[in-house]
């Protein structure tokens, strides 16, 4: 990190970049959204969330070196997962819990939140039952087969119906490889909830729809194929209820995420626009394109807000 910043600050002194074009005190942001993508417990994110925290407590004062206030930052937050017993994503949701009790997150404070950059973990992982849910993974499947699109719906909700039609028979049996170049992304792939893809099995869309208290999981499967896939060509979505968008638009405006441009790379619409603008689609639409007609996108922070 201590090296970046050196590098970035040449930079700047040269006169061939800016400091509003470089905008240094991202760095923690930046190298720590990466560290914490390899060792989640180990590296926490430099969240602004967090640090105000910690400061209000009288637990950390923010050094004037960029390098020195984020490991600053990091033993304060390693010692409190200690002496509390948490996990990392866990402490920072408390965090929250501090400045917002009523609506941390979006979540509930009970809430045990798991990290989508565990991909281990996620083989096991079982969508909560919801009509909602299902309802949205069978509007998206039927508007993806009008689009002349092979269909992905994620194996673990293959059994589920919506008004009396499997999943499962929407669906291709089993994902073929897609030629991403790299395993662990296409393991995060293949746990999407749905794909679009054309007959030369690219990857057209890609929609994650969290319907419940938490909106963690679908957002940091997308932050991990935005960081092995810094070059990803297809949309990625998420599909939310109405109330929830707000929610979306606030995680995607954390620095971290921006870093990673996924809020660039990440649309976001709501269940119902899907079920109110579905039969126009499947009637008018040529390309599978045509979806993302229905997203939002977040503007990018200025520095001033990191």
């Amino acid at each position: 990190m201590a090296a970046f910043d050196a590098f970035l600050e040449g930079e700047i002194d040269s006169g061939r970049v800016t400091r509003r074009q470089i905008q240094t005190a991202r760095i923690p942001f930046f190298v720590s959204a990466f560290w914490h993508l390899q060792n989640t417990e180990a590296w926490p994110i430099s969240y602004q969330s967090a640090r105000k925290v910690f400061q209000r407590h009288g637990l950390y004062s923010p050094a004037a070196n960029v390098v020195e206030d984020y490991f600053g930052f990091r033993d304060v937050y390693l010692s409190l997962m200690e002496a509390l017993k948490l996990r990392s994503w866990d402490l920072e949701q408390l965090c929250w819990f501090d400045i917002d009790p009523v609506n941390p997150l979006g979540t509930s404070p009970h809430v045990d939140v798991s990290v989508a950059a565990d991909i281990e973990s996620d083989d096991a992982e079982v969508a909560p039952a919801s009509t909602e849910h299902t309802h949205a993974q069978w509007l998206l499947a039927s508007i993806g087969k009008v689009l002349k699109c092979k269909i992905w719906i994620a194996g673990n909700d293959h059994n589920k119906q919506w008004n009396g039609q499997r999943l499962g028979d929407m669906s291709i049996p089993s994902l073929p490889p897609l030629g991403i170049g790299d395993k662990t992304a296409e393991k995060i792939v293949r746990l999407i909830d749905v794909l679009w893809l054309k007959s030369s099995n690219q990857v057209v869309a890609a929609f994650e729809i969290e319907h419940s208290t938490s909106i963690y999981s679908g957002l940091l499967r997308m932050a991990d194929l935005a960081a092995l896939l810094p070059n990803i060509l297809f949309p990625l979505y998420i599909v939310v209820p109405e109330q929830r968008l707000d929610d979306v638009r606030r995680q995607l405006s954390r620095p971290s995420l921006q870093a990673l441009d996924l809020h660039l790379r990440c649309g976001f619409f709501s269940i119902e626009a899907l079920a109110k603008n579905a039969e126009s689609i499947k009637t008018w639409a040529k390309e599978p394109n045509a979806i993302g007609k229905l997203a939002a996108y977040v503007e990018e922070l200025d520095a001033e807000e990191v």
